[in-house]
């Protein structure tokens, strides 16, 4: 029962890149991308157990100046561990958020990019369709491109 006292406290649904800790503030840096220590780390620790949000937040979530080295992984990151599994859920549900969203975002992204480039193809397709109808190319050298045109054509619309 006093694992689940956090089902009685409000949650914010804010989505913040800190976490403020007995004083402390955290932050994830979003504007840089991840070193490749940083990612192979947490990639690892993902592939291990993909809830072990404790581990994450230690390799991503340091103060600000904070390096992420091997004095950082020895010294630092054992304890940053701790206290981040100590956290309650309602303190980490914003940091959680803030992952969420980026998801979110991700994924609306990836699928504009997506139906923007379906169209553009599409374009393509339909005017080298419509320069060979015209007859800007002689028609015995134009079959086999109209073939791959039609292919491309079958295989743009399966997407």
């Amino acid at each position: 029962m006093d694992k689940l006292n956090f089902l009685s406290e409000p949650i914010t649904k804010e989505s913040l890149n800190t976490i403020d800790i007995d004083g402390e503030r955290y932050i994830i840096n979003y504007m840089e991308e991840l070193k490749f220590g940083e990612f192979v780390d947490v990639q690892t620790v993902l592939d291990a157990d993909r809830g072990n949000f404790p581990a994450i937040l230690s390799i991503i979530c340091r103060k600000e100046g904070e390096i992420y080295n091997d004095e950082y992984i020895a010294k630092l990151q054992p304890k940053r561990m701790e206290m981040f599994a100590k956290q309650p859920v309602t303190k980490v549900y914003p940091i959680i958020n803030f992952f969420l969203n980026l998801s979110m975002l991700s994924l609306n992204n990836i699928q504009s990019f997506s139906e923007n480039l379906k169209d553009q193809t599409s374009h393509i397709l339909t005017a080298l369709e419509n320069s060979q109808r015209s007859g800007t190319g002689l028609k015995r050298f134009m079959n086999s491109p109209m073939k791959k045109l039609k292919k491309l054509r079958k295989q743009l619309n399966n997407i």
